[in-house]
């Protein structure tokens, strides 16, 4: 009995403390297949697909007498049991091993993203093309935008996206706006484990970009997450400072029963730029003739050679961009504060199924502030118009409070499908002014209230997907109308075909109603503007694997902008503005081409854009001038990148490195409004047709991805005529990298 109870002791410790390996790898996950990044919003056409494979850690089984005895010697009495020999030599069985085989796949799909708009997808740290062109500020893709000198001081549009446009006014100041975290853009997390991703790049000068996250589970059915991301960052030209901090938290609860969910966000968010109002007259001249310059004599023309040509001196003084000067100094803040609590209450069973429920309440409430303060200390001969004579110092602010109430009841019911029906409530307080006493000023009685009907639908019918979304207002201050209509569905297995079509009539952002300024010529009161009306068709079919083609065409009426109103002779020396609504039909179409040729280890991406407007114009009086050119983007824009990628040191690291060729056709490019933050339509000044050459090297190892780059590499061959915006020149050539860091605990 002894040797019985010592023979199970044995057995129970060789299985509770034999070494035993488990992993949690995003390896299988297909490295061919278009992934995101973990944390950035995301549209449905881009969910990661992941391979059902599975991954195998091998576990050596030993197998042991279970009476503990090596061996019974033979007895010559059955009664008797003979005593062990101490002499005799221990035979043990030989060992055996086998397999267990642990899916990994179903491991890591637990580890759940969702989003308010119903996107879901799976956390991965996979390596591919689309990481490389998402690892930025915005931390999505650039290909439509031209990034300003400095990280987070703004982008050039190169390209328009109507059909993903908010519903509701904003306050205005939209280049400020970029990377400000919107309530769709903020995750809610279901994990088993604690769950950790650490995002950094360096900057220009004396700063850092850093993004960190980290989301616990207190409860299978209770999720925490928090974020900060933080920015600092001097800038190669003078005064254009960018700085800045946002922190996320959300809450993500389900009850017992997946009856009653909670999802809930709170958002602060700061960014604080300098500005500089882009190169001066001079500057512009040493920047574009770097480092070769006419030489002058006593009279001040240019001294000729003898064969009548411009005798030129070597100086590369320049090249240092903080010796070039601009056209005004001051500082932009935009601060705000969000709280969001949504809550949903599955409250009918359908009997047919005891597992699905046909009727769901909800609940979504949101308020928001935010505020636009504009300051200059330093009063000279300004680039943006005449300051009042009253005034020592420029500071132009604005604010708006928005509350947001929608009750909705869902459905999910056959041959119907799912539909959401429901109510809002929505007010905004909008204030602005220099003083505290102009701030009081009323717009459109300071606080206006909307209600508004809002339905959405979708359906499996017929191989066809279909789905469709209203929303109406009912009053007619601020009031916006938006209908909507899709169809999707497969064909040839891996072929996809979407069309929709889109009506939209929608307010102007409160800045364009009205504005009060230290600035003379920024002053105005406009209530009298009418909605702009959009009306969209749109298309799209392609291959995950061979070739995607989109194409978008849209007719605006009433378009309303910042139009420039300076003189041509004073182009270069100041900045004028002034708001128009058109009278002109405005035409946009947009074509976009993407695939991805892989070759054995290499492969070539390919996206190319077509745009054209056209613009017909309104009757007008005999002698009264049309207008510019509403919509300004370059006819053609295209990317190519040629990427070299493998699995290294047995498969412990995966390399991919190549370049990135960038070009995009001369267009007038809106100028740049500092004290607004607004874009203002031009047609003076185009920008343009130089190529961009980048160079990157990405490497992931584990859950670790490193990137480097070399940005813009050729431009010293290609000449100092660059630029993202009138008066702004792109950047330089610079070193960048960084990585991202998922932990699994």
């Amino acid at each position: 009995m002894k040797f019985q109870f010592f023979g199970s002791f044995l057995l129970i410790a060789s299985i509770g403390f034999g070494q035993q390996r488990f992993s949690v790898d995003s390896l299988s996950i297909s490295q061919n297949e278009k992934t995101r990044d973990s944390l950035p919003a995301l549209d449905l056409d881009s969910v990661p697909l992941i391979e059902n494979t599975k991954t195998i850690d091998r576990l050596p089984i030993v197998e042991v007498d279970s009476l503990g005895l090596d061996s019974i010697p033979k007895v010559k009495d059955s009664l008797k049991v003979g005593k062990p020999n101490p002499k005799a030599k221990k035979k043990r069985k030989p060992v055996r091993s086998r397999y267990i085989e642990i899916d990994t796949l179903a491991l890591i799909n637990n580890y759940k993203v969702f989003f308010e708009d119903g996107r879901e997808f799976i956390v991965d740290t996979t390596l591919t093309i689309e990481k490389e062109y998402k690892f930025n500020f915005l931390r999505s893709d650039y290909f439509e935008l031209l990034p300003l000198p400095n990280v987070a001081q703004g982008f050039t549009k190169m390209g328009y996206d109507f059909l993903n446009q908010e519903l509701d006014p904003s306050m205005g100041a939209r280049i400020n706006q970029f990377g400000f975290f919107k309530s769709k853009d903020i995750p809610y997390f279901e994990v088993p484990t604690p769950l950790t991703e650490l995002f950094f790049r360096t900057t220009f000068e004396q700063g850092e970009l850093v993004d960190a996250m980290v989301t616990i589970n207190t409860s299978p059915k209770l999720n925490f997450m928090v974020s900060y991301k933080g920015l600092r960052s001097l800038g190669n030209y003078l005064s254009s400072r960018s700085n800045g901090g946002q922190f996320r938290s959300s809450v993500n609860f389900n009850d017992a029963n997946n009856r009653y969910q909670m999802r809930s966000h709170f958002v602060a968010q700061t960014r604080e730029n300098q500005i500089n109002g882009g190169l001066n007259e001079d500057s512009i001249y040493f920047f574009e003739n770097a480092p070769y310059y006419a030489e002058v004599g006593p009279d001040g023309n240019a001294v000729l050679d003898e064969n009548g040509d411009i005798v030129e001196v070597f100086y590369d003084g320049f090249l240092d961009r903080s010796r070039l000067a601009n056209n005004m100094r001051g500082t932009s803040i935009l601060s705000g504060r969000r709280f969001y609590l949504g809550q949903t209450y599955k409250l009918k069973q359908n009997p047919s199924d005891s597992l699905k429920l046909a009727l769901k309440l909800g609940n979504r409430f949101t308020y928001e502030t935010r505020f636009y303060d504009f300051e200059q200390s330093r009063i000279q001969d300004d680039f943006f118009g005449t300051i009042d004579e009253t005034v020592e110092d420029v500071t132009d602010r604005m604010d708006i409070k928005r509350f947001t109430n929608e009750t909705f009841v869902e459905t999910n019911l056959p041959f119907l499908g799912k539909t959401k029906a429901g109510v809002q409530f929505k007010r905004w307080d909008y204030a602005h002014g220099r003083t505290d006493t102009s701030t009081a000023t009323s717009y459109l009685g300071q606080e206006v209230n909307q209600f508004a009907i809002q339905l959405d639908w979708d359906n499996n019918y017929k191989e066809w997907y279909w789905g469709g979304k209203v929303h109406h207002a009912l009053l007619n201050t601020i009031q916006t109308r938006h209908y909507e209509l899709n169809a999707q569905r497969k064909f040839f297995d891996d072929w996809q075909l979407s069309v929709g079509t889109q009506y939209r009539s929608q307010p102007q952002n409160f800045n364009f109603y009205q504005y009060e300024s230290d600035y003379v010529n920024l002053n105005w009161d406009q209530t009298d503007l009418k909605n702009t009306n959009r009306f969209s068709l749109h298309t799209k079919i392609g291959h995950p694997k061979w070739v995607q083609l989109q194409a978008e065409w849209h007719r605006i009426e009433n378009f309303t902008y910042f139009r420039s109103t300076t003189n041509l002779d004073k182009w270069g020396k100041e900045l004028q503005t002034g708001i128009t609504q058109s009278q002109d039909q405005l035409k946009y179409l947009k074509l976009r081409l993407h695939n991805q040729l892989t070759f054995g280890k290499f492969s070539l991406t390919n996206t190319l854009q077509y745009q054209k407007v056209n613009q017909i114009e309104a009757e007008r009086p005999t002698g009264e001038l049309g207008e510019p050119l509403l919509l300004n983007v370059p006819e053609w824009i295209t990317r190519n990148t040629f990427a070299f990628s493998s699995e290294l040191f047995n498969k412990a690291l995966y390399l991919q490195t190549g370049f990135h060729f960038q070009f995009f056709t001369a267009y007038y490019a809106d100028a740049i409004h500092s004290v607004l933050g607004e874009y203002v339509n031009q047609n003076n000044t185009k920008i343009g047709e130089y190529p961009r050459v980048d160079f990157f090297v990405n490497a992931k190892i584990s859950q670790t991805r490193v990137f480097v780059k070399v940005e813009h590499l050729n431009n010293s061959v290609s000449g100092y005529r660059y630029y993202a915006a009138p008066f702004y020149p792109y950047r330089d050539l610079s070193i960048r990298f960084g990585l991202v860091w998922n932990f699994f605990q």
